[in-house]
């Protein structure tokens, strides 16, 4: 009779001449270091969703192509038609200047719609979390170098109004909604002073 704790192992006993190794226990059928239910350290996994050190790197590399031009490339996002900011923030945690290149879906006049999309992750980017800490921000576009901003999560009422513009004409944002449990907040970001 076979023990039904000892279901899967095999030990030296078990076997002709005794001299077979052990198996080793089966692999659970998730992806190593992943919990069953497609979690790493409490998040859910999603491998199409971009690491943050895979934004930084893709940041270092715009920013690259920038300089290197002088500005004649990578002020728009090639396949979305969206012009590119060059967004700085404080660093809620360091008081550091924190620098990160993102795509810009709207403009209205002086106005500047940001989405705090982070490709569908389920954890809001750093970028918006050091602007809700402080809220002054210096934005350069290709028209206008490091501008004074203030910078504002959109209400409830604009971000109806904005979000079926935004996904009507980049519906990238839309799959990325459809990627995480928390909704995508809009920033808008004005003028001081306005």
């Amino acid at each position: 009779m076979v023990d039904p704790g000892h279901f899967g192992r095999s030990t030296i006993l078990d076997h002709p001449g005794g001299l077979r190794r052990p198996r080793r226990p089966a692999r659970p059928p998730h992806r190593s270091g992943l919990a069953a239910d497609g979690r790493r350290g409490g998040r859910r996994y999603d491998p199409l969703v971009p690491s943050e050190l895979s934004f930084r790197v893709l940041n270092q590399v715009h920013r690259t192509i920038i300089r290197l031009t002088g500005g004649r490339l990578g002020w728009s996002a090639p396949g979305y038609g969206m012009p590119v900011v060059e967004l700085t923030t404080t660093g809620r945690k360091t008081g550091e200047p924190r620098t990160t290149m993102l795509t810009s879906p709207l403009r209205q006049e002086d106005e500047i719609v940001l989405v705090a999309s982070a490709g569908g992750s389920d954890r809001h980017p750093a970028w918006y979390l050091n602007l809700l800490a402080d809220p002054e921000v210096t934005v350069t576009t290709r028209e206008k170098r490091a501008q004074r901003m203030r910078a504002e999560p959109a209400s409830e009422e604009e971000r109806a109004r904005l979000w079926p513009i935004i996904v009507r004409d980049h519906p990238n944002y839309a799959g990325y909604q459809r990627k995480t449990r928390r909704e995508i907040p809009l920033v808008v970001l004005r003028p001081l002073g306005s």
